[in-house]
């Protein structure tokens, strides 16, 4: 029984884990041009293919538009479900490219959105306005380097409508620059840099700021040019402490210190959780390497 059980319990899941893709169409469609296509349905498909051109609207039943859905996503998706909210589709044209004059004020809730998502973001440029007569609900948010995808909807005459909008984004840093050219296995130094206030969101690496920078922890695995952004990936950490070498172990607990030695088994740096072999009882121990250097264990007492 306990077999079946636990069967039936590991189907459930695996059925979870590989779950059909679903496609849901609702009622009304809204497109932006007289191109109808997969995007005005599904905003987040990754594909995108041309039903047809319209003037100003087309109704399609149920079965004409699901033939035509099923022929253009059995291309890309092996696995998927197809529903629909309605059995009559209306696809609307709106000319969306200006704003009509409404008391909303469309620019001003994106820019309140980006602030929520994050209020260190600031907006570059929309690259798409919509006219809405209500305020829009948002369904999605996500980011993708400096660009903000928004996914809404809103309520007109009882109805709702979908759309998708793409907002440029900044988040200004100050980072660190190399100030001249240095060569591949050289230690930085810190008269080899220089500060450059920069979009982080544009960067597909982690730079390095002032704050981390530390005299003579640095080498360099790949040459460095005048100007450059210092790329943390080919930066090597220099240990404060090697594997092999013999440190101070000092375990406190309410009060009372004990101190030995140990052999540290992996090379680290301070402020790290390691562990060290005690070169009198052979155990190996964990705790935080401190400058010194030396091992801190704390049962009880502060940290310091």
């Amino acid at each position: 029984m306990k077999i079946k059980v636990f069967f039936i319990t590991f189907i459930f899941f695996i059925s979870l884990i590989y779950a059909k893709t679903v496609f849901t169409v609702p009622s009304t469609v809204i497109t932006n041009d007289n191109r109808f296509s997969l995007k005005d349905i599904f905003q987040d498909i990754q594909y995108d293919r041309t039903i047809c051109y319209i003037n100003n609207y087309k109704i399609y039943q149920k079965e004409e538009l699901e033939k035509i859905l099923k022929g253009f996503l059995s291309i890309y998706y092996k696995d998927y479900q197809l529903s629909f909210n309605s059995n009559t589709i209306k696809v609307i044209k709106e000319v969306s490219d200006v704003i009509k004059k409404t008391n909303f004020n469309f620019n001003e809730f994106i820019i309140n959105t980006v602030n929520n998502y994050n209020k260190n973001f600031r907006v570059l440029k929309i690259e798409k306005k919509i006219t809405v007569s209500s305020t829009p609900t948002i369904n999605r948010i996500f980011r993708s380097g400096n660009t903000l995808y928004i996914s809404a909807s809103y309520l007109k005459n009882n109805q709702k409508h979908y759309f998708n909008v793409s907002v440029k984004i900044s988040e200004e840093k100050k980072i660190l620059l190399f100030s001249k050219d240095i060569l591949r296995n050289e230690i930085l130094k810190l008269e080899d840099t220089k500060e450059s206030t920069v979009n982080i969101l544009s960067l597909n690496f982690q730079p390095l700021y002032l704050k981390e920078f530390k005299e003579g922890k640095f080498k360099l695995i790949k040459n460095g040019l005048k100007n450059e952004i210092i790329n943390k990936n080919f930066l090597k950490v220099i240990p404060d402490v090697l594997a092999g070498n013999t440190i101070t172990i000092v375990v406190k607990y309410n009060g009372v210190v004990v101190k030995s030695w140990g052999i540290v088994l992996k090379d680290a740096n301070y402020g790290e959780i390691i562990s060290v072999k005690n070169t009198q009882t052979k155990k190996v121990v964990t705790g935080l390497l401190k400058e010194g250097p030396y091992l801190l264990i704390n049962l009880g007492s502060d940290v310091n």
